[in-house]
């Protein structure tokens, strides 16, 4: 038998309510497709009928859908996301502070003729680690 005709009979054993058949689907059909026992076809397609339309119970929805659920998410969040901006407010304000005390040792080396390699290395790395971070 061709390709294309095992394909084609394997098509009918697949059912038409399936969405999407996945590789084992079409596989199982071109198997059934040569099955001369039409008993056998009918067992494999309720099968895969049962499989691809059982109810899909989905948790998240249903803690989504419950509003007690998400009053008690919110006030989880809340207190926590309060924190977070807290943190990233005093975070950006300690950049702040760090980068006027690293121009500040800058211009005050530079003054005094101290700005050597090694201390322009050291700064440097030191803005670097502060500044070339990710947030």
């Amino acid at each position: 038998m061709s390709d294309k005709k095992a394909n084609d009979k394997a098509q009918d054993v697949i059912p038409a309510e399936m969405e999407q058949p996945t590789v084992v689907d079409v596989a199982v059909a071109k198997l059934l497709s040569g099955a001369s026992d039409p008993k056998t076809i009918e067992a494999w397609k309720e099968l895969l009928n049962a499989h691809y339309n059982r109810p899909r119970h989905n948790p998240m929805a249903d803690i989504l859908q419950n509003k007690e659920a998400m009053e008690d998410i919110k006030s989880l969040l809340t207190p926590a996301m309060d924190k977070m901006a807290k943190n990233a407010m005093y975070h950006r304000i300690f950049l702040g502070v760090c980068f006027f005390v690293l121009i500040a040792a800058v211009v005050v080396l530079s003054y005094f003729d101290k700005l050597d390699p090694s201390a322009g290395v050291i700064l440097g790395a030191l803005a670097g680690y502060l500044f070339g971070k990710d947030d």
